[in-house]
């Protein structure tokens, strides 16, 4: 009966909370009695509801489950929901008919214990310290139909709003969820500014300054862990709000600064100059000529009416469309129209005549963006990478960011990301089944509205190090700020970030309290700062050579984080040293920097780029592309907490490269000293999320559950 509850509870662990579990079998007593070879319930589909008004968040939760026979349903219930603020239905069914009762905590605690006992799974015991909602007695069929309605408080926290919203219990599944819709409606009193989860990946859609949705549709859901939403209301213009988490013993906080330029959609974009410089080489040829016809069209129909403009395009030979900028007039889109319709694909690829057309220019007070978009590496005029790189300060005489736009996997990615970068622009890779209109029109949609450019943070009352991004770039409306680092001291800070429009600057501050000593609290902020200084990381031994410190820092970062890269996913599998980590890393990066262009280069830039926008800090987002452009999620690595585990030799062990402490203990699993332990550390409890045999530390004593 036990590996059977084990196969199926082991289909995947996050951080094992919410949604409605089913347990086949029966209550007998106070023991839970498991049905002798019942198959478990799959959950098919989900839909996860919510509106947030105020205070208060009211949210509705169905799943659609398949199982059969007798089951114990389970809803653990977020930390404060009271026994009025929930109700359940089973197949329409009020659960009060079916024998359902709320369990406040302590009640809920035994539960979580007889069914951990009866299933021999520690799942259950992750939830200690959570109410619950117990349904004695189900009869599943193939399709029963559960409804809950909660009745949530919006907790308040560092001048956050935050939502917790259960999900279905995915990991607890025969199969992971088909499809969960998630979707939550926002109402604010005051504008809203920042809107982020970091559990979940969601999408946010505004509608006016006070209201938004945030949405997912998560395909295949095989975690089980809580949403959490945070959102802001502010009147400021950015509504900048410090975060911080701190862990006994680090000699080192983190913090996070967080903001939102929102503001009114019809409100006119200020003036800005905008250059686009289009590939025409051979290689473009046919439908992906055609495709950038379009994107282009599209950017000079949304062009604001005091905004100037340029055409390039460059083959074997670079075109301009006039020696100067263009105004972006009826007559002026007119022209820049006809001078695309003319552009014939054939030729080389002269990237390096083309970038000195598009950085050419004085500089102003407008900003000034070129949109680079080419499907191949330099094949034509100047073709060293090199070369054209130690050009870019010379040329760049009009202080243009460039922001580039790689077709397909010919393209040289170490010299297009070394133009965005060191312009202060960013890189987008264009798949071949992408479509190239789609990807630049929303490009320049989130160009499009510059809000403050030139920005400069300095922080006062506490020394910050290994700030993330390192050069803010310029800030546009609708965009996300999230600025992650390492912070020593303590005691109250402030943040003052300074930036110029139009030639006007603009000043905005914050302060906040960060803790001498440790807090619990947004474990998630040092999670993502860990995989942006990641990211960062990895691109810069890319693109400027490896050195024995950054090496070293990565496979420490990986190895704190559990973040699994291309180049240290061997930590999973053996207990390295710190130097022999570093060593097996620096193999890997080597052989991979070698390329340049083709699949495994385009894979190695993506994966950069996503770890240096990383905004989810849970398990579901830890995962790389590989050389053949395959994705790899986690599954040896798991982080609980700020704790990172490997499954070796099927245990659980908790990653440590130093030494271990002297004191060992070994406890077994579902004895009185284990409910013991689980019962008195929150850190032991939440740790049996990943079940079966484990080690961890615990109060400096190495402790094997076995």
């Amino acid at each position: 009966m036990r590996s059977g509850w084990v196969l199926w509870l082991l289909v995947c662990s996050g951080s094992a909370h919410a949604g409605v579990a089913f347990f086949p079998g029966q209550m007998k007593g106070d023991a839970f009695v498991a049905a002798e070879g019942a198959a478990p319930p799959a959950v098919r589909f989900a839909t996860v509801n919510a509106e947030v008004d105020g205070q208060r968040a009211n949210c509705t939760f169905e799943e659609r489950v398949s199982g059969e026979g007798a089951a114990v349903g389970l809803l653990p219930l977020p930390p404060g929901v009271d026994a009025e603020s929930v109700a359940v239905w089973i197949d329409g069914k009020p659960a009060p008919d079916l024998g359902g009762v709320f369990l406040p905590a302590d009640a809920a605690r035994e539960i979580y214990a007889a069914l951990a006992k009866g299933t021999q799974s520690s799942v259950p015991l992750a939830w200690t310290g959570r109410p619950a909602y117990l349904l004695p007695a189900v009869e599943l069929g193939p399709r029963t139909v559960v409804r809950a309605a909660l009745r949530l408080a919006v907790e308040q926290t560092d001048d956050l709003h935050v939502v917790t919203l259960p999900m279905p219990q995915g990991h607890l599944s025969a199969r992971p969820v088909q499809r969960t819709r998630v979707s939550i409606d926002l109402k604010g009193q005051k504008p809203l500014r920042a809107i982020t989860s970091p559990t979940h990946d969601l999408q946010v859609r505004r509608d006016g300054p006070r209201a938004a949705r945030a949405a997912a549709t998560l395909e295949g859901l095989a975690d089980g862990g809580d949403l959490q939403l945070f959102f802001v209301e502010d009147d400021d213009a950015l509504g900048l709000r410090l975060l911080s988490h701190r862990v006994e013993g680090d000699a080192a906080g983190y913090f996070m600064l967080l903001g939102f330029p929102s503001g009114d959609a019809d409100t006119p974009s200020p003036p800005k100059d905008i250059v686009l410089a289009v590939d025409t080489s051979g290689s473009m040829r046919g439908e992906k000529m055609e495709q950038a016809r379009a994107a282009v069209s599209y950017v000079l129909d949304h062009l604001g009416a005091e905004d100037r403009f340029d055409l390039i395009t460059f083959g074997t030979d670079v075109s301009r469309l006039d020696a100067k900028l263009v105004a972006a007039d009826p007559a002026g889109v007119a022209r820049g129209q006809a001078f695309l319709d003319a552009a014939v694909a054939h030729g080389r690829t002269n990237i390096a005549e083309a970038l000195a057309a598009s950085l050419a220019g004085q500089p102003s007070d407008r900003p000034r963006m070129v949109i680079f978009l080419t499907d191949g590496a330099p094949t034509a005029g100047e073709m060293r990478p090199e070369a054209i790189i130690e050009q870019i300060p010379t040329l760049n005489t009009s202080r243009a960011r460039v922001f580039v736009m790689g077709v397909g996997h010919d393209v040289h990615t170490h010299l297009l990301d070394r133009i965005a970068a060191d312009t202060g622009g960013t890189t987008t890779y264009v798949d071949p089944a992408e479509a190239i209109d789609v990807k630049l029109a929303a490009l320049y949609d989130g160009l499009s509205h510059p809000v403050l450019a030139d920005i400069a943070l300095a922080f006062s009352g506490v020394q910050v190090d290994r700030v993330e991004p390192a050069t803010l770039p310029t800030l546009f409306r609708g965009q996300e700020l999230m600025v992650l680092g390492r912070y020593t001291g303590g005691g109250p800070a402030t943040v003052t970030l300074r930036g110029t429009l139009g030639g006007v600057e603009r000043t905005h501050t914050v302060t906040a309290e960060l803790p001498k000593d440790a807090r619990a609290e947004h474990g998630f902020v040092a999670a993502l700062w860990a995989g942006r200084r990641l990211g960062a990381l990895l691109r810069k031994v890319r693109l400027h050579g490896e050195d024995e410190a950054s090496v070293a820092e990565i496979v420490q970062l990986s190895r704190d984080f559990g973040i699994v890269t291309e180049y240290t996913r061997f930590l999973a599998d053996e207990a390295l040293d710190g130097a022999e980590a570093a060593t097996r890393a620096r193999t890997l990066m080597r052989e991979a920097n070698l390329q340049t262009s083709g699949v495994w280069a385009v894979s190695q830039a993506n994966n950069e780029a996503h770890l240096m926008k990383k905004r989810v800090a849970s398990g579901m987002d830890n995962s790389y592309v590989d050389r053949r452009g395959e994705r790899r999620q986690a599954t040896k690595t798991k982080t609980v907490g700020r704790r990172t585990f490997y499954r070796r030799d099927g245990k659980w062990v908790q990653a440590d490269d130093g030494p271990k402490p002297a004191k060992k203990r070994r406890v077994k699993r579902f004895s009185d000293d284990y409910f013991r332990m689980v019962e008195e550390n929150p850190d032991v409890a939440k740790a049996q999320q990943l079940d079966g045999e484990m080690e961890m530390t615990v109060d400096d004593v190495r402790v094997e559950f076995y």
